[in-house]
């Protein structure tokens, strides 16, 4: 009889316990995101037809213990605000498999081949790299170069590069 009684005080403890638990009370509030339209205004431009992109895929052959260099991409950085310079921010952010990299390096460089705006490089070590910035002047294009040399044994690989811009 007394196992009965604690069994039950047991039960209706459980009970209002879980009740209670149950019994929250939510405050329900109105929030209005306003989204407006825009473009940005540094963006990836094709040189050859001046198409603007918000994202690249750009595919090169890895060699074992060989560099490729692109000196002057087919693709360029154009910052399209004819009205001011805006800071781009760089980095390579990730590598399927780093074993198979030797190095990755790439030069935002003047059209005419100089001043280096910017250098990224990964060769070993941590991912993210630290950023890099320039000034993108207003109105302004600019070529990229990149050189990859594989590690001594090489795989299919995907390098994640990175590119923000204060608006």
């Amino acid at each position: 009889m007394y196992a009965k009684k604690v069994c039950l005080i047991l039960l209706l403890l459980a009970t209002v316990s879980l009740t209670s638990a149950m019994a929250t009370t939510y405050l329900m509030y109105d929030w209005t995101l306003t989204l407006t339209a825009s473009t940005p205004k540094v963006r990836f431009i094709k040189f050859s037809d001046e198409t603007l992109y918000n994202t690249l895929d750009l595919p090169y052959n890895l060699y074992q213990d060989i560099w490729v260099q692109t000196d002057n991409c087919t693709y360029g950085i154009k910052n399209t605000d004819a009205g001011s310079a805006h800071t781009v921010y760089l980095y390579i952010n990730s590598i399927t498999q780093t074993s198979k990299v030797y190095n990755v390096t790439v030069w935002v460089k003047e059209l005419d081949g100089s001043p280096t705006m910017a250098t990224i490089t990964w060769q070993g070590g941590g991912l993210p790299t630290t950023e890099q910035s320039f000034s993108a002047a207003a109105d302004t294009k600019y070529m990229m170069t990149i050189w990859i040399k594989g590690a001594s044994s090489v795989a299919d690989t995907v390098v994640t590069l990175k590119m923000k811009v204060a608006e």
